[in-house]
């Protein structure tokens, strides 16, 4: 979404825009609960004008080490049975890539609790390790088991696709009937039938009624249902805690939820009693034991029992994270403590919204620097961008050239990088002349530099592989799974 204040893009949901400090007054306006269903590979995310798109591929192998400073896998930290892919066909091999079973599926999952999804003849079913076809073909798009369940759909004609969840044995444990189903979150999921919603338990016993417009998981065991425009609240055993009559009702934390009834914000407890009275403006989640609540058209902090911790004096309170908010006061940003003492002085034209080890981004003068939570300036704003750390490495950017800052300021790998990605597992994706490589956390290049970035988009390394695909002009939006890399560089496929 874009902000309606500076217009540049931020977060879907977001309440506060990162680089203007505006506040998104349609966050808390009712938003659909997302009940489509994610295929097994699907594109998510458009990541420059020179990608097309990547999909999220969950992995279930182990770690590799290093060995002598080589990157050497072992058999321990690798799968046992690896998805490969030779022309259009799948099947599967070792580590060493002897095929253990043979191409014949148009696609194939990487194992999950014993089973693995293939696509044969245009249906999906899943294999055991030794090739067995344990649940015969007869899906249109499947999930990984998880649980000792896994969520299948089956086409329906005009109506689209129905969905529902089988065992390790291809029995129906929950009946293929739904239109959509959120994946369970302990032990219950959301449904859809028509334009009804409700809940369902493990077993396909339905919980919530499926009378309601729509249902939101609210946290702590608790749901939101709406019928209308009104929300009401309800626990995971069906009881009505709260007549749908409210206009917004936020996520529980701290045993306490927002509410909005006449334009008026206050908290519930989870009985559905209020307990902070409906009398502000707006009214935001605690965190760290505090609530951003708007009075007189300027924010400040009430704790559990409704005290005025801090003052409203202020433009805008984000949430306290390691002690410290961010707050804005004439379009400056500065930090404040959890007893709202002010700490960082509103000196700085934008900020990050919360630490990362012990350190938060600021921006002043056009330049990004990092500062600790005491406010010294610890890497100083010489940046024309810098994203959060990870592994204790930052990525950024100067002069449309990518490296990497450690958390002490020393700019441990220089920038000569095109972009460049997060680390994960200690091992981050580069663009050096136009191609994808991984460097590890000295700036070692590990896999040599062979994927050129305008037909292809390398993943992060997730439990020791990366997914590689081939992408299409980004006007198309459509890619394909090429395969996956290990961190030796080991392409799983064969052209």
């Amino acid at each position: 979404m874009l902000c309606p204040n500076c217009g540049k893009e931020i977060q879907d949901g977001s309440k506060v825009c990162p680089y203007c400090g505006a506040e998104l007054t349609s966050a808390k306006k009712r938003r659909h609960y997302n009940l489509k269903i994610i295929p097994p590979i699907i594109i998510v995310l458009v990541l420059l004008s020179s990608f097309a798109v990547y999909r999220v591929i969950k992995t279930q192998i182990g770690e590799r080490g290093e060995n002598n400073n080589q990157q050497v896998a072992t058999e321990q930290e690798v799968p046992a049975l690896i998805p490969y892919r030779k022309g259009d066909k799948w099947g599967f091999c070792d580590n060493s890539k002897k095929m253990i079973i043979q191409p014949v599926y148009n696609e194939a999952h990487l194992f999950s609790e014993g089973l693995a999804a293939v696509a044969f003849n245009g249906k999906w079913g899943y294999i055991d390790e030794t090739g067995n076809m344990v649940i015969q073909p007869a899906y249109g798009i499947v999930h990984d088991f998880y649980d000792g369940i896994a969520q299948v759909m089956i086409h329906n004609g005009k109506e689209g696709f129905k969905c529902g969840f089988i065992d390790n044995k291809g029995n129906i444990v929950i009946r293929i009937v739904y239109d959509a189903i959120v994946d369970f979150q302990g032990g219950l999921a959301i449904v859809k039938a028509g334009d009804k919603e409700g809940v369902i338990d493990a077993s396909g016993n339905i919980v919530v009624p499926m009378e309601y417009d729509q249902v939101e998981f609210n946290g702590e065991g608790f749901a939101i249902v709406w019928i209308g425009s009104k929300c009401g609240l309800t626990d995971t055993k069906g009881n009505l805690l709260i007549q749908p009559t409210y206009d917004y009702i936020g996520h529980f934390r701290d045993d306490l939820a927002a509410v909005s009834v006449s334009g008026k914000y206050g908290f519930i407890d989870k009985t559905g009693k209020i307990v902070i009275k409906a009398v502000y403006e707006d009214a935001e989640p605690f965190s760290e034991g505090l609530a951003s609540v708007r009075l007189n058209g300027k924010r400040g902090c009430i704790d559990k029992k409704g005290n005025m911790v801090v003052q409203p004096v202020y433009g805008v309170i984000w949430d306290f994270n390691e002690g410290r908010a961010a707050v804005n006061v004439n379009n400056k940003w500065g930090y404040i403590d959890t007893k709202g003492n002010m700490i960082v002085q509103p000196y700085y034209d934008e900020v990050g919204n919360f630490f990362s080890e012990g350190l938060a981004l600021v921006k002043i003068n056009g330049k990004w620097g990092c500062i600790d939570k005491k406010g010294d300036m610890v890497i100083q704003p010489v940046y024309d961008e810098i994203r959060p750390f990870c592994d204790e490495l930052a990525a950024f950017n100067v002069a449309n050239k990518w490296g990497y800052v450690d958390t002490e300021g020393k700019n441990v790998i220089k920038p000569v990088y095109q972009l460049a990605g997060d680390f994960s597992e200690s091992f981050a994706w580069v663009i050096i002349n136009g191609k994808f490589s991984f460097i590890d956390t000295k700036g070692k290049m590990i896999i040599p530099a062979i994927f050129d970035s305008d037909k292809y988009y390398v993943s992060n390394f997730q439990n020791g592989l990366a997914s590689v695909y081939s992408c299409a002009p980004m006007s198309t939006l459509t890619n394909e799974f090429r395969g996956y890399i290990d961190k030796n560089g080991t392409q799983y496929w064969e052209d």
